[in-house]
C-alpha cells in the first residue's frame, strides 16, 4: 500500500510542479521601424533596411562594374528626401570563382576603393565593425560636395554596403544612425532544405546500414515517403540555387562523372553527374553544374558502392575523391573498402570527409553558383521506418 502511494505521488508532482512554472515567453518580436519610416527589401532580398518616408525620390536598379577586368553586377537602392541627406543601399555579387584566392578584409577594401573612385572622395576615418556574423568596416569620406557615411560588409560571394551622403551633420545625426543600424542581412544558408538534416562528419539517427529484403524496393518507398537525409554537404553553401538528386525508383550511389575545369591555372570541379545502380543496371541521373561531353568517371568496380567522399573546397569545388565499400545481402562490409583517384585540384581548405560510416548512400546534394557551377556537393542516405 504505502509502496502504491509513493508512485502515485511520483506521477502526481511533476504535474503540479509544471503546472505551477511560469509559461515560457514568446520570443521578442523585431523592432518596427520609428514614424515616418518604413522597411525596405530589394526584389532578390538581400538585405532589409529602414528609410525615411518623407517624400523626395526612390530608385531601385541593377547596373554593372568591372573589378579587376571582372563584371560585378550591383543591385542599389536609393531615397533622397525632399530634405537632409541621400540614403542607398547596395548588393555586390561576384562571381565565387573571383573571390577564391581573397581575403574577406580584402573585398571590403576592393568595394570602399570602388566607391572612393566613383564619388572622387578621401577617408577621413575609419573603424572595424560587424553586423550578426559578418565583417564590416565604416569609413568617413570627404567629397568635394560633402561628405559620405559608408558602410561595407562580406559575405560569401556578395558585398553589401550602406551608405549616407550629406553635410557633415546629416551624415552623424540620429537619422543616419537610424538607417545605418537598421541594415540587416539574411541569416546563412547552412545546406539544402531536407527532409532531414545531420550535423557534419556524423551520421543521421535512424540511417539504414542493412537493407531488408528486395534493397530497391525498400529504397523506393523511402523515397516515396521522404525517409530520406542530407549529411556532409561540403564547399560553398551560401547560393540561393540548390540541387537533388534522388532517383525515385530506388537507387544506390556506385560513382561520378565529373566535368573538370580551370582556375587560374588550377584544377576544379565544376560539374557532376551521379551513377547509379538501379534493378534495371546502371542508371546517369542529371549533369548538376557544367556539362561535360568528356568527362572524368570515377565509379565502383562490380560488388562495390559509394560509402562516402573527400572533398577540398574554398568558394568552390576544387577536388574531390570517392570512398567505396564492399556490399552484400543488403550490408557494407566496413572493413572491406577503397578510394578512387583524385578528381581536380589539390588547392583549398583541407580535405573534409563526407559519409563513411557504412550507411548506405542514394543521392547527392548540393549548391550552385551565379554562373550555375557546382560549388558545394553532399551525400543523401535512407532512414528507416523506425528513424
Amino acid at each position: 500500500m504505502r509502496r502504491a502511494f509513493l508512485l502515485l505521488c511520483l506521477m502526481i508532482l511533476p504535474s503540479l510542479w509544471a503546472a505551477d512554472a511560469p509559461p515560457k515567453a514568446d520570443p521578442p518580436a523585431p523592432p518596427a521601424p520609428p514614424k515616418g519610416w518604413k522597411e525596405f527589401s530589394p526584389k532578390d532580398k538581400s538585405f532589409s533596411v529602414w528609410l525615411p518616408d518623407k517624400g523626395g525620390k526612390r530608385t531601385e536598379r541593377e547596373r554593372t562594374i568591372i573589378v579587376k577586368r571582372t563584371r560585378i553586377r550591383v543591385n542599389v537602392a536609393s531615397v533622397k528626401p525632399n530634405d537632409g541627406p541621400t540614403y542607398s543601399a547596395s548588393t555586390y555579387i561576384f562571381p565565387p570563382a573571383f573571390l577564391l584566392k581573397i581575403p574577406k578584409q580584402e573585398r571590403i577594401e576592393i568595394i570602399r576603393d570602388a566607391f572612393i573612385k566613383e564619388v572622387t572622395g578621401k577617408i577621413t576615418a575609419e573603424e572595424e565593425i560587424k553586423l550578426d556574423v559578418w565583417p564590416g568596416r565604416e569609413y568617413m569620406i570627404q567629397t568635394g560636395q560633402g561628405m559620405c557615411r559608408l558602410r561595407v560588409f562580406a559575405s560569401g560571394s556578395r558585398m553589401y554596403q550602406a551608405v549616407v551622403t550629406g553635410t557633415e551633420k546629416e551624415v552623424e545625426s540620429t537619422d543616419a544612425k537610424t538607417f545605418l543600424d537598421s541594415y540587416k542581412l539574411p541569416k546563412p544558408l547552412d545546406g539544402v532544405k531536407a527532409d532531414a538534416t545531420t550535423p557534419a562528419g556524423k551520421a543521421p539517427p535512424g540511417a539504414v546500414k542493412v537493407i531488408p529484403g528486395d534493397a530497391y524496393a525498400f529504397l523506393a518507398e523511402a523515397v516515396k515517403d521522404k525517409r530520406v537525409a542530407d549529411l556532409d554537404i561540403r564547399g560553398f553553401t551560401l547560393t540561393k540555387s540548390t540541387y537533388r538528386d534522388l532517383p525515385p525508383e530506388g537507387a544506390i550511389l556506385i560513382g561520378l562523372q565529373v566535368c573538370e575545369g580551370k582556375f587560374l591555372g588550377y584544377s576544379v570541379v565544376d560539374g557532376i553527374r551521379p551513377i547509379y545502380r538501379t534493378k534495371k543496371g546502371e542508371k546517369l541521373g542529371e549533369w548538376r553544374g557544367t556539362k561535360s561531353d568528356d568527362p572524368v568517371i570515377i565509379k565502383a568496380k562490380p560488388g562495390y558502392v559509394v560509402a562516402g567522399m573527400t572533398v577540398r573546397a574554398g568558394l568552390g569545388l576544387n577536388g574531390l575523391s570517392l570512398t567505396y565499400m564492399k556490399m552484400d545481402k543488403g550490408k557494407l562490409d566496413e572493413k572491406d573498402r577503397y578510394k578512387s583517384h583524385w578528381v581536380g585540384g589539390t588547392e583549398g581548405n583541407a580535405p573534409a570527409e563526407s559519409g563513411g560510416h557504412g550507411i548506405i548512400i542514394i543521392g547527392i546534394t548540393g549548391h550552385l553558383n551565379d554562373v550555375k557551377k557546382a560549388c558545394s556537393v553532399g551525400l543523401i542516405t535512407a532512414l528507416s521506418p523506425e528513424g
